[in-house]
């Protein structure tokens, strides 16, 4: 029956989407920009207590555990801290301080609304704040943001990207094709967008973003992610010269970060810098 409602649901919004392309658009990007609180998964519960939160400029907060060359995490679209609850013990033991980010409306941090943009200004100011970072490990937009933020002169000695979507663009195409949208209305839904963000959405494609670089970067992807195909991690690839591969199976979008295998690489890739 479940399925049965969704096919006529899907079908509801294309006919709708067809017959008012700019309506549909409109009430599709007032929606999308705002931050849900999801509730955390139970493997999430085993991160510890930070040692510090602090406090940033423009609202935002972020938590520190350990001591040592800082690593900054950040998550995805309505992610959270604590899914990092593996990644932060692995860090502290290898002797990092781990830093993780609450992006503009998700945790501590103020607000209710998000976008890529500010995703990247975010990793902006906590590098004025509380770098120089080591390293960066970004989940999903977390990823893009960094790759965005490189490219307004962050500097990292090590880049890890997991599940990270290669080209915004594609991203909202493919939301729009998923709920049943019409080409005129996905066309209206990505103008708005571009004009609600104040610059477009092709901005944020790994073409554009990862030619020019030069960090050592660390991709890991798991190829039955539906949430961001394992297709984007191949062009990141492509993009970023001497990028590294670490394809996964079996994890999905999120509890990719809970892969025992997945954070022993992660954590061997950011101390082999120097060596």
């Amino acid at each position: 029956m479940t399925n049965l409602a969704n096919l006529f649901a899907k079908a509801a919004i294309c006919t709708v989407s067809r017959l008012f392309p700019t309506y549909s658009a409109r009430q599709l990007e007032r929606r999308f920009f705002h931050v849900r609180k999801v509730q955390s998964r139970d493997w999430e519960r085993a991160i510890p207590e930070p040692d510090q939160v602090l406090r940033l400029d423009a609202g935002l907060v972020a938590r520190s555990w350990g001591q040592g060359r800082k690593i900054l995490m950040v998550p995805g679209w309505e992610g959270r801290h604590s899914q990092f609850a593996r990644l932060v013990p692995a860090l502290v033991d290898a002797g990092f301080q781990a830093i993780a980010l609450d992006p503009p409306g998700h945790g501590l941090s103020a607000g209710k609304h998000a976008n890529p943009f500010l995703f990247g200004e975010a990793v902006g100011v906590a590098a004025k704040a509380l770098g120089p970072f080591h390293g960066a490990v970004g989940h999903s937009l977390g990823g893009i943001a960094l790759m965005f933020a490189l490219e307004r002169s962050l500097h990292l000695n090590r880049v890890v990207l997991i599940a990270t979507p290669s080209s915004i663009p594609d991203l909202l195409k493919g939301i729009c094709v998923s709920i049943g949208f019409g080409q005129i209305a996905t066309d209206s839904f990505i103008e708005k967008i571009n004009r609600s963000v104040g610059i477009p959405a092709e901005q944020f494609v790994a073409s554009r973003l990862c030619a020019r670089r030069t960090e050592p970067v660390l991709i890991t992807h798991c190829e039955d992610d539906l949430q961001v195909p394992f297709r984007h991690s191949r062009e990141i690839a492509a993009a970023w010269p001497g990028s590294r591969a670490l394809p996964t199976k079996g994890n999905g979008h999120n509890r990719i970060l809970n892969d025992e295998s997945v954070i022993e690489r992660i954590v061997e890739f950011l101390i082999s810098y120097g060596r």
